[in-house]
This record gives structure tokens, sequence and C-alpha cells, in this order.
């Protein structure tokens, strides 16, 4: 994927820097030349007012509004009255999902954590857009990774597991027979 430098795109979001509102039509014109600039098609983008399930951007006197719709239930609403923010906010989902996407077509036998792959690309992605972003997301990987460090046998053991309860294990005993030959990680691999 190729683009201007962060720092050209950068200098664009403040001819932006302004009281005034942007109106549905204008971000949606706005989000739509920055992603064709950056090769990231359309189809990954938020729909701009209410849909059904998904993502969309609204647009009120003071606030932007990123929603996102699941099964008819709202999951997530970031609001904020800074376009740099919103931006970023679109960017980040954008990204996530073309770098998971990148992983699963490139994913290889050998075992590995597909965030290996996955979060590298999406902080590549979003340095294509915005420095400061790419570093706000990496330490956002690097918090994820805290919480739930990188595991190459998740796969291998989820597998394993099932083909165990395939067999007749009981869930406990088919989970315990995977970790034996694949421990679970508890420590963040480089």
């Amino acid at each position: 994927m190729s683009g201007s430098s962060p720092e050209a795109s950068a200098s664009v979001f403040k001819k932006y820097e302004s009281p005034k509102m942007l109106s549905l039509e204008e971000l949606k014109a706005w989000i739509e030349r920055l992603a064709a600039r950056h090769e990231m098609g359309e189809q990954w983008l938020p729909a701009y007012g209410r849909v059904g399930d998904g993502a969309y951007i609204e647009v009120d006197d003071r606030m932007y509004h990123y929603v996102g719709i699941e099964r008819g239930i709202e999951n997530d609403r970031f609001s904020t009255p800074d376009l740099d923010a919103l931006l970023e906010r679109v960017f980040r989902s954008v990204t996530f999902e073309l770098a998971f996407r990148y992983e699963a077509r490139h994913r290889t036998k050998v075992p590995k954590d597909c965030r290996r792959v996955a979060f590298r690309l999406q902080t590549e992605l979003l340095s294509k857009l915005s420095l400061a972003w790419a570093k706000r997301e990496t330490e956002r990987h690097e918090e994820i990774l805290q919480k739930h460090p990188f595991d190459d046998f998740a796969g291998a053991r989820a597998s394993l597991c099932g083909t165990y309860r395939a067999q007749g294990k009981i869930q406990e005993e088919a989970w315990k027979m995977a970790c034996e030959k694949y421990p679970p990680s508890n420590r963040i691999n480089e």
C-alpha cells in the first residue's frame, strides 16, 4: 500500500482545525479521499448516517460520532469534537480489518500467533496516515499483550482439544491433554 508521507497527511489535517464542524457529506468526502490516497478500499469504511449493522458516522452540532452496531445493538460509540480523533478511530478500524485479513490470507503452517503479523502491519499502515496514530496504536497493542501475551500454539491447542472431544473425551480432560502437548504461553514473546 502506497501513499504520501505521514508529514504530508498531517499537514492536510491542519486545514480542518477550526471551530466549525464538518457536515456528514464533507466528512465522507474527506475520509474517502484519505482512504483512496492510501489505497484502502471504500468497502472497509464506515457508512455515513445510521445503518442496520456495522459501523457508521453521524454528526451533530458539537460532536462527531463513530458508532458500531451488531445484531441491532449499539456496542461501540466514540464521540469527539476533534476531527483528528475521529479520523484516527475510523482508520484504526480500517487498518485493523486490512491487517487481519492480510494475515489470514498469508498464514503459514508454522504455528504463530496471528497478532504478530497483524499488529505489525496495522501499525505500519497507520504510520502512513499519521505517526502519532501509529504510536498510540503500538501502545494499545503493548497493553493488550501485557494482559494477553502472544501464544503461538493457541490454534494448535484448540484444534487438538477439538480432536480429543470428538474422540469422546470430556472438555476438561481434552483441554488438559491439549495443554500438555502445547502449553499456553504466560509471557510476552518478542
